[in-house]
Protein backbone atom coordinates (compact mmCIF):
# COMPACT_ATOMS: atom_id res chain seq x y z
CA UNK A 1 0.00 0.00 0.00
CA UNK A 2 1.05 3.73 -0.29
CA UNK A 3 2.04 5.84 2.85
CA UNK A 4 -1.81 7.41 2.94
CA UNK A 5 -2.84 3.97 3.84
CA UNK A 6 0.21 3.14 6.13
CA UNK A 7 -0.86 6.07 8.36
CA UNK A 8 -3.99 6.16 8.30
CA UNK A 9 -4.92 2.34 9.01
CA UNK A 10 -7.46 0.16 8.90
CA UNK A 11 -8.15 0.76 5.32
CA UNK A 12 -11.50 1.58 4.17
CA UNK A 13 -13.05 1.76 0.50
CA UNK A 14 -14.18 5.38 0.92
CA UNK A 15 -17.98 5.72 1.08
CA UNK A 16 -18.17 1.85 2.25
CA UNK A 17 -19.47 2.43 5.95
CA UNK A 18 -21.47 4.91 7.66
CA UNK A 19 -19.69 7.40 10.13
CA UNK A 20 -20.49 9.16 13.11
CA UNK A 21 -18.81 10.32 16.41
CA UNK A 22 -18.40 7.21 18.84
CA UNK A 23 -16.35 5.77 21.92
CA UNK A 24 -14.05 4.33 21.32
CA UNK A 25 -13.48 6.87 17.98
CA UNK A 26 -13.59 5.49 14.65
CA UNK A 27 -10.32 5.76 12.27
CA UNK A 28 -9.69 4.27 9.17
CA UNK A 29 -8.45 5.83 5.34
CA UNK A 30 -11.95 7.07 4.69
CA UNK A 31 -12.00 9.41 7.41
CA UNK A 32 -8.90 10.58 6.31
CA UNK A 33 -10.11 11.57 2.68
CA UNK A 34 -13.47 12.62 4.50
CA UNK A 35 -11.50 15.46 6.39
CA UNK A 36 -8.26 16.29 3.69
CA UNK A 37 -10.67 16.92 0.89
CA UNK A 38 -12.69 19.01 3.59
CA UNK A 39 -10.09 21.12 3.56
CA UNK A 40 -9.04 21.36 0.49
CA UNK A 41 -12.50 22.28 -0.90
CA UNK A 42 -12.65 25.07 1.51
CA UNK A 43 -9.31 26.27 0.40
CA UNK A 44 -10.50 26.94 -3.07
CA UNK A 45 -14.22 27.62 -2.30
CA UNK A 46 -15.49 31.91 -2.66
CA UNK A 47 -16.91 30.93 0.84
CA UNK A 48 -15.02 28.01 3.13
CA UNK A 49 -18.07 26.04 4.46
CA UNK A 50 -16.36 25.67 7.23
CA UNK A 51 -13.08 25.55 9.91
CA UNK A 52 -10.37 23.16 8.21
CA UNK A 53 -9.53 20.11 10.53
CA UNK A 54 -6.73 18.07 11.50
CA UNK A 55 -6.23 15.43 9.10
CA UNK A 56 -5.94 12.29 11.39
CA UNK A 57 -7.78 9.49 9.93
CA UNK A 58 -9.71 9.55 13.39
CA UNK A 59 -13.62 10.80 13.15
CA UNK A 60 -13.75 13.07 16.17
CA UNK A 61 -15.65 15.90 17.29
CA UNK A 62 -14.35 18.62 14.87
CA UNK A 63 -14.88 16.38 12.25
CA UNK A 64 -18.16 15.72 13.41
CA UNK A 65 -18.76 19.25 13.58
CA UNK A 66 -17.40 19.32 9.96
CA UNK A 67 -20.03 17.07 8.60
CA UNK A 68 -22.46 18.84 10.15
CA UNK A 69 -21.97 22.40 8.40
CA UNK A 70 -21.33 20.45 5.14
CA UNK A 71 -24.42 18.92 5.17
CA UNK A 72 -26.62 22.44 5.91
CA UNK A 73 -24.52 23.82 2.96
CA UNK A 74 -25.68 21.38 1.10
CA UNK A 75 -28.98 21.06 2.33
CA UNK A 76 -28.63 17.33 2.94
CA UNK A 77 -29.08 17.33 6.86
CA UNK A 78 -28.09 18.81 10.49
CA UNK A 79 -26.21 16.24 11.85
CA UNK A 80 -22.83 15.16 12.23
CA UNK A 81 -23.14 11.31 10.50
CA UNK A 82 -21.45 11.03 6.80
CA UNK A 83 -23.02 8.57 5.23
CA UNK A 84 -24.61 8.62 1.76
CA UNK A 85 -25.80 11.87 0.70
CA UNK A 86 -22.49 13.21 2.43
CA UNK A 87 -20.42 10.64 0.02
CA UNK A 88 -22.71 12.31 -2.92
CA UNK A 89 -21.52 15.23 -2.24
CA UNK A 90 -17.91 13.91 -2.48
CA UNK A 91 -18.63 12.48 -6.20
CA UNK A 92 -18.53 8.84 -4.61
CA UNK A 93 -21.92 6.87 -5.09
CA UNK A 94 -22.89 4.28 -3.10
CA UNK A 95 -26.44 2.64 -1.91
CA UNK A 96 -29.05 3.83 -3.86
CA UNK A 97 -27.09 6.28 -5.24
CA UNK A 98 -24.76 4.36 -6.98
CA UNK A 99 -24.35 5.37 -10.08
CA UNK A 100 -23.68 4.22 -13.88
CA UNK A 101 -25.24 0.60 -13.20
CA UNK A 102 -22.46 -0.56 -10.39
CA UNK A 103 -21.08 -1.95 -8.69
CA UNK A 104 -19.62 0.72 -6.82
CA UNK A 105 -16.44 2.41 -7.36
CA UNK A 106 -14.05 0.77 -4.81
CA UNK A 107 -15.72 -2.20 -4.50
CA UNK A 108 -13.44 -4.51 -6.44
CA UNK A 109 -9.87 -4.21 -7.94
CA UNK A 110 -9.55 -2.99 -11.79
CA UNK A 111 -7.47 -4.32 -14.67
CA UNK A 112 -7.36 -5.50 -18.28
CA UNK A 113 -10.65 -6.73 -19.32
CA UNK A 114 -12.56 -5.29 -16.44
CA UNK A 115 -16.21 -4.26 -17.58
CA UNK A 116 -18.93 -2.19 -15.17
CA UNK A 117 -19.98 1.53 -14.20
CA UNK A 118 -17.48 1.49 -11.78
CA UNK A 119 -14.62 1.24 -14.87
CA UNK A 120 -16.82 4.40 -16.59
CA UNK A 121 -16.41 5.94 -13.45
CA UNK A 122 -12.38 5.38 -13.70
CA UNK A 123 -12.34 6.28 -17.04
CA UNK A 124 -14.58 9.69 -16.19
CA UNK A 125 -12.17 10.76 -13.21
CA UNK A 126 -9.14 10.11 -15.89
CA UNK A 127 -10.77 12.03 -18.34
CA UNK A 128 -11.17 15.20 -16.69
CA UNK A 129 -7.28 15.91 -16.75
CA UNK A 130 -4.63 15.39 -19.48
CA UNK A 131 -5.41 11.54 -19.50
CA UNK A 132 -7.92 12.02 -22.12
CA UNK A 133 -5.77 12.17 -24.17
CA UNK A 134 -4.63 8.71 -23.74
CA UNK A 135 -8.14 7.46 -23.12
CA UNK A 136 -8.93 8.52 -26.41
CA UNK A 137 -12.75 9.45 -26.47
CA UNK A 138 -15.66 9.08 -23.76
CA UNK A 139 -15.98 6.38 -20.75
CA UNK A 140 -17.15 3.20 -22.34
CA UNK A 141 -16.94 0.88 -19.17
CA UNK A 142 -14.49 -1.47 -20.57
CA UNK A 143 -10.92 -1.80 -19.19
CA UNK A 144 -8.80 -1.59 -22.28
CA UNK A 145 -4.93 -1.31 -22.68
CA UNK A 146 -5.57 2.70 -23.16
CA UNK A 147 -7.44 3.10 -19.68
CA UNK A 148 -4.26 0.87 -18.41
CA UNK A 149 -2.12 3.20 -19.76
CA UNK A 150 -4.17 6.16 -18.24
CA UNK A 151 -3.87 4.67 -15.06
CA UNK A 152 -0.39 3.89 -15.40
CA UNK A 153 0.53 7.88 -16.22
CA UNK A 154 -1.92 8.87 -13.34
CA UNK A 155 -0.33 6.65 -10.54
CA UNK A 156 3.24 8.52 -12.14
CA UNK A 157 1.95 11.64 -11.42
CA UNK A 158 0.22 11.06 -8.08
CA UNK A 159 3.06 9.19 -6.78
CA UNK A 160 5.47 12.36 -8.30
CA UNK A 161 3.07 14.92 -6.43
CA UNK A 162 3.35 13.55 -2.88
CA UNK A 163 1.61 9.87 -2.58
CA UNK A 164 4.37 8.30 -1.80
CA UNK A 165 5.08 4.73 -2.40
CA UNK A 166 2.40 4.19 -4.97
CA UNK A 167 3.13 1.83 -7.87
CA UNK A 168 2.92 2.68 -11.35
CA UNK A 169 1.18 -0.98 -12.32
CA UNK A 170 -2.01 0.06 -14.51
CA UNK A 171 -4.25 -1.86 -12.06
CA UNK A 172 -6.78 0.02 -9.86
CA UNK A 173 -5.92 -1.10 -6.50
CA UNK A 174 -6.98 -0.18 -2.75
CA UNK A 175 -3.64 2.65 -3.03
CA UNK A 176 -4.66 3.59 -6.15
CA UNK A 177 -8.51 3.57 -5.38
CA UNK A 178 -7.70 6.24 -2.38
CA UNK A 179 -4.85 8.53 -4.70
CA UNK A 180 -7.63 8.89 -7.16
CA UNK A 181 -10.73 9.99 -4.12
CA UNK A 182 -7.86 12.21 -3.05
CA UNK A 183 -6.27 13.70 -6.29
CA UNK A 184 -9.43 13.27 -8.87
CA UNK A 185 -13.40 15.03 -7.87
CA UNK A 186 -15.22 14.73 -11.15
CA UNK A 187 -16.78 11.55 -12.68
CA UNK A 188 -18.58 9.71 -10.47
CA UNK A 189 -22.00 10.76 -11.48
CA UNK A 190 -23.80 13.53 -14.00
CA UNK A 191 -24.12 16.80 -13.14
CA UNK A 192 -27.17 18.45 -13.51
CA UNK A 193 -29.49 20.96 -11.48
CA UNK A 194 -30.34 19.93 -8.27
CA UNK A 195 -26.88 18.04 -8.16
CA UNK A 196 -24.31 20.32 -6.04
CA UNK A 197 -21.52 19.03 -4.61
CA UNK A 198 -16.98 19.25 -4.38
CA UNK A 199 -17.69 17.90 -8.41
CA UNK A 200 -19.34 21.16 -9.13
CA UNK A 201 -16.31 22.90 -7.45
CA UNK A 202 -14.11 21.04 -9.56
CA UNK A 203 -15.79 21.80 -12.77
CA UNK A 204 -16.53 25.60 -11.89
CA UNK A 205 -12.19 25.97 -11.65
CA UNK A 206 -11.71 24.15 -14.54
CA UNK A 207 -14.26 26.23 -16.30
CA UNK A 208 -13.55 29.28 -14.71
CA UNK A 209 -9.49 28.59 -16.50
CA UNK A 210 -10.90 27.86 -19.27
CA UNK A 211 -12.81 31.31 -19.69
CA UNK A 212 -16.34 29.93 -19.84
CA UNK A 213 -17.54 30.50 -15.91
CA UNK A 214 -16.74 33.76 -14.51
CA UNK A 215 -18.80 33.48 -11.06
CA UNK A 216 -18.19 32.00 -7.43
CA UNK A 217 -16.68 28.97 -6.75
CA UNK A 218 -19.66 27.52 -4.76
CA UNK A 219 -19.88 24.02 -5.73
CA UNK A 220 -23.66 25.09 -6.62
CA UNK A 221 -24.87 23.93 -10.23
CA UNK A 222 -26.88 27.19 -10.69
CA UNK A 223 -27.75 28.83 -14.30
CA UNK A 224 -24.25 30.77 -14.76
CA UNK A 225 -22.44 27.61 -14.31
CA UNK A 226 -25.15 25.37 -16.64
CA UNK A 227 -24.37 28.24 -19.06
CA UNK A 228 -20.60 27.87 -18.96
CA UNK A 229 -20.96 23.87 -19.61
CA UNK A 230 -23.43 24.65 -22.63
CA UNK A 231 -21.09 26.82 -23.86
CA UNK A 232 -18.23 24.06 -23.39
CA UNK A 233 -20.40 21.52 -25.70
CA UNK A 234 -21.54 23.62 -28.21
CA UNK A 235 -17.88 24.77 -28.48
CA UNK A 236 -16.93 20.93 -28.89
CA UNK A 237 -19.73 20.18 -31.11
CA UNK A 238 -21.87 17.77 -28.66
CA UNK A 239 -25.48 18.42 -27.18
CA UNK A 240 -25.61 21.48 -25.19
CA UNK A 241 -28.15 20.43 -22.91
CA UNK A 242 -26.26 21.02 -19.39
CA UNK A 243 -25.84 17.82 -18.42
CA UNK A 244 -22.13 17.12 -17.49
CA UNK A 245 -21.60 13.22 -18.61
CA UNK A 246 -18.93 10.69 -20.12
CA UNK A 247 -18.59 13.38 -22.99
CA UNK A 248 -18.22 16.28 -21.80
CA UNK A 249 -16.34 15.31 -18.94
CA UNK A 250 -13.79 14.11 -22.17
CA UNK A 251 -14.30 17.55 -23.62
CA UNK A 252 -13.43 18.98 -20.55
CA UNK A 253 -10.27 17.14 -19.89
CA UNK A 254 -9.17 17.90 -24.07
CA UNK A 255 -8.61 21.63 -23.00
CA UNK A 256 -7.68 20.49 -19.88
CA UNK A 257 -3.85 19.34 -19.74
CA UNK A 258 -3.05 19.35 -16.47
CA UNK A 259 -2.16 16.50 -14.34
CA UNK A 260 -4.11 15.16 -11.21
CA UNK A 261 -4.46 16.93 -8.93
CA UNK A 262 -3.39 20.46 -10.58
CA UNK A 263 -5.44 22.65 -11.08
CA UNK A 264 -6.08 22.31 -7.82
CA UNK A 265 -3.47 22.50 -4.37
CA UNK A 266 -2.09 19.33 -3.32
CA UNK A 267 -3.42 17.14 -1.31
CA UNK A 268 -0.79 17.05 1.48
CA UNK A 269 -0.11 13.58 2.33
CA UNK A 270 1.64 13.67 5.83
CA UNK A 271 2.48 11.86 8.99
CA UNK A 272 -0.94 11.62 11.28
CA UNK A 273 -1.73 14.27 13.67
CA UNK A 274 -2.21 17.95 13.97
CA UNK A 275 -0.23 19.71 11.45
CA UNK A 276 1.14 22.91 12.55
CA UNK A 277 0.34 25.92 10.34
CA UNK A 278 1.23 26.21 6.77
CA UNK A 279 4.54 24.35 7.23
CA UNK A 280 5.25 22.31 4.49
CA UNK A 281 8.96 23.19 3.68
CA UNK A 282 10.06 22.64 -0.47
CA UNK A 283 13.18 20.65 -0.89
CA UNK A 284 15.14 21.32 -4.12
CA UNK A 285 18.12 19.96 -5.99
CA UNK A 286 21.33 20.85 -4.98
CA UNK A 287 23.46 21.47 -7.95
CA UNK A 288 25.22 18.54 -8.30
CA UNK A 289 21.89 16.62 -8.65
CA UNK A 290 19.60 19.03 -10.48
CA UNK A 291 18.60 16.44 -12.69
CA UNK A 292 15.86 14.97 -9.73
CA UNK A 293 12.47 15.99 -8.85
CA UNK A 294 12.58 17.11 -5.35
CA UNK A 295 10.72 16.52 -2.38
CA UNK A 296 8.69 18.07 0.43
CA UNK A 297 8.92 18.29 4.22
CA UNK A 298 5.83 18.20 6.36
CA UNK A 299 6.49 19.89 10.08
CA UNK A 300 3.74 18.05 12.20
CA UNK A 301 3.10 18.42 16.31
CA UNK A 302 4.71 15.45 18.14
CA UNK A 303 4.12 16.40 21.59
CA UNK A 304 3.61 20.13 23.12
CA UNK A 305 7.30 22.28 22.07
CA UNK A 306 8.22 18.99 20.07
CA UNK A 307 8.03 18.72 16.24
CA UNK A 308 8.06 15.89 13.71
CA UNK A 309 9.44 16.31 10.47
CA UNK A 310 8.05 13.86 7.84
CA UNK A 311 10.59 13.47 4.98
CA UNK A 312 9.75 13.13 1.37
CA UNK A 313 12.15 12.52 -1.75
CA UNK A 314 10.20 11.98 -5.07
CA UNK A 315 12.19 10.60 -7.84
CA UNK A 316 15.56 10.06 -6.96
CA UNK A 317 17.53 7.22 -8.27
CA UNK A 318 18.52 4.42 -5.77
CA UNK A 319 21.20 6.12 -3.26
CA UNK A 320 23.71 3.33 -4.51
CA UNK A 321 23.90 5.74 -7.27
CA UNK A 322 26.78 7.91 -5.22
CA UNK A 323 28.61 4.80 -3.94
CA UNK A 324 28.67 1.44 -3.12
CA UNK A 325 25.77 0.33 0.08
CA UNK A 326 24.96 4.36 -0.11
CA UNK A 327 21.41 4.87 1.79
CA UNK A 328 19.47 8.07 2.21
CA UNK A 329 19.66 9.86 5.44
CA UNK A 330 17.39 12.66 6.37
CA UNK A 331 19.23 15.49 8.27
CA UNK A 332 18.16 18.82 10.49
CA UNK A 333 21.38 20.84 10.84
CA UNK A 334 19.81 23.65 13.61
CA UNK A 335 21.94 26.98 13.95
CA UNK A 336 23.51 25.70 16.77
CA UNK A 337 25.02 22.96 15.01
CA UNK A 338 23.48 19.93 16.40
CA UNK A 339 21.98 17.62 13.88
CA UNK A 340 18.42 15.27 13.89
CA UNK A 341 19.38 12.35 12.02
CA UNK A 342 16.74 9.48 10.11
CA UNK A 343 16.96 6.95 7.89
CA UNK A 344 14.70 6.70 4.62
CA UNK A 345 13.26 3.54 3.47
CA UNK A 346 12.85 3.35 -0.45
CA UNK A 347 9.67 2.66 -1.65
CA UNK A 348 11.18 1.33 -5.25
CA UNK A 349 10.81 1.01 -8.50
CA UNK A 350 9.12 2.26 -11.22
CA UNK A 351 9.66 5.59 -9.16
CA UNK A 352 11.98 5.94 -6.24
CA UNK A 353 10.65 7.37 -3.82
CA UNK A 354 12.33 8.23 -0.28
CA UNK A 355 9.88 8.87 3.25
CA UNK A 356 10.88 9.24 6.45
CA UNK A 357 10.31 11.13 10.11
CA UNK A 358 12.73 12.90 12.69
CA UNK A 359 11.12 13.81 16.19
CA UNK A 360 12.87 16.64 18.00
CA UNK A 361 11.87 14.85 20.81
CA UNK A 362 12.62 16.08 24.45
CA UNK A 363 14.85 18.83 22.88
CA UNK A 364 12.27 21.34 22.38
CA UNK A 365 10.97 22.84 18.82
CA UNK A 366 13.11 22.19 15.94
CA UNK A 367 13.90 26.04 15.26
CA UNK A 368 13.49 28.63 12.32
CA UNK A 369 16.72 29.04 9.95
CA UNK A 370 17.44 25.33 10.63
CA UNK A 371 18.44 23.28 6.78
CA UNK A 372 16.95 20.37 5.92
CA UNK A 373 18.74 17.84 3.37
CA UNK A 374 18.54 14.27 2.18
CA UNK A 375 21.89 13.26 1.60
CA UNK A 376 23.51 10.15 0.28
CA UNK A 377 26.29 8.39 2.39
CA UNK A 378 27.16 4.81 4.20
CA UNK A 379 24.90 3.77 7.14
CA UNK A 380 25.21 5.46 9.98
CA UNK A 381 27.24 8.14 8.44
CA UNK A 382 26.36 12.15 9.79
CA UNK A 383 28.01 13.99 6.36
CA UNK A 384 27.35 12.65 2.47
CA UNK A 385 26.53 14.03 -0.84
CA UNK A 386 23.90 16.53 -0.54
CA UNK A 387 20.70 15.17 -2.80
CA UNK A 388 17.95 17.49 -1.49
CA UNK A 389 17.91 20.76 0.57
CA UNK A 390 15.54 23.35 2.45
CA UNK A 391 15.23 25.86 5.07
CA UNK A 392 12.88 26.36 7.58
CA UNK A 393 13.34 30.09 7.48
CA UNK A 394 9.88 30.54 6.07
CA UNK A 395 8.25 28.08 8.15
CA UNK A 396 7.42 29.40 11.51
CA UNK A 397 5.46 26.83 13.14
CA UNK A 398 1.89 28.48 14.90
CA UNK A 399 -1.13 27.89 14.56
CA UNK A 400 -3.75 27.78 11.51
CA UNK A 401 -6.32 30.54 11.72
CA UNK A 402 -9.40 29.08 11.21
CA UNK A 403 -11.71 29.81 8.47
CA UNK A 404 -14.89 31.77 8.31
CA UNK A 405 -17.78 29.94 8.09
CA UNK A 406 -20.73 30.85 5.40
CA UNK A 407 -23.62 33.14 7.47
CA UNK A 408 -25.88 31.16 5.03
CA UNK A 409 -26.39 28.66 2.75
CA UNK A 410 -26.76 29.12 -1.02
CA UNK A 411 -29.92 28.98 -3.13
CA UNK A 412 -30.27 25.13 -3.87
CA UNK A 413 -32.80 23.04 -5.29
CA UNK A 414 -34.79 21.59 -2.85
CA UNK A 415 -34.15 17.61 -1.79
CA UNK A 416 -36.13 15.94 0.78
CA UNK A 417 -35.11 16.96 4.51
CA UNK A 418 -33.81 12.83 5.70
CA UNK A 419 -31.51 12.00 8.08
CA UNK A 420 -28.00 10.10 6.47
CA UNK A 421 -28.49 6.79 5.79
CA UNK A 422 -32.20 6.80 5.86
CA UNK A 423 -32.56 5.87 1.48
CA UNK A 424 -33.68 9.26 0.11
CA UNK A 425 -31.13 9.05 -3.18
CA UNK A 426 -30.33 12.27 -5.37
CA UNK A 427 -33.25 13.45 -7.24
CA UNK A 428 -32.64 14.11 -10.85
CA UNK A 429 -33.69 13.53 -14.29
CA UNK A 430 -35.30 9.91 -15.05
CA UNK A 431 -33.25 9.89 -18.23
CA UNK A 432 -30.18 9.83 -16.06
CA UNK A 433 -30.80 6.93 -13.42
CA UNK A 434 -27.46 4.97 -14.42
CA UNK A 435 -25.22 8.93 -13.58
Amino acid sequence: MARFEDLYQPYHPFGSRTIHVATPPVHGTDVAILQGVFNLMGSVMTQPIGPSVSVTGTYDAATGEAIRELKRYFRIGDDTVAGFRVYFVYDQGVGDDTTFGGPVFGSRTLALGSRGGDVAILQNRLNAFRYATILGGAADGTFDDATRSAVAAFQQDASRNGDRCLKVTGIVDDATFDALWIYTFLGGRAIFTGRNGFDVVFLQIVLQGLGLYTGNITGIYDDATRHAVMGLQRDSGIAADGVVGPETIYQLGLRNPNPAPAPMPIFPISAPGPVVGPCCVVLTPTRTSNRFVGGTVWVVEAAPSAFSLAFNGVNLPPPSTFGPGFTYTGRVTEPTGTFFLADLASCGEPVPTFTGAIDSGASGPIPVDSTVEIFAGPPGATSGVVVLQGSLTDCQPTPTPASTAPSSAPTLTPTPSAPDGAGVGDPGPADTPSQ
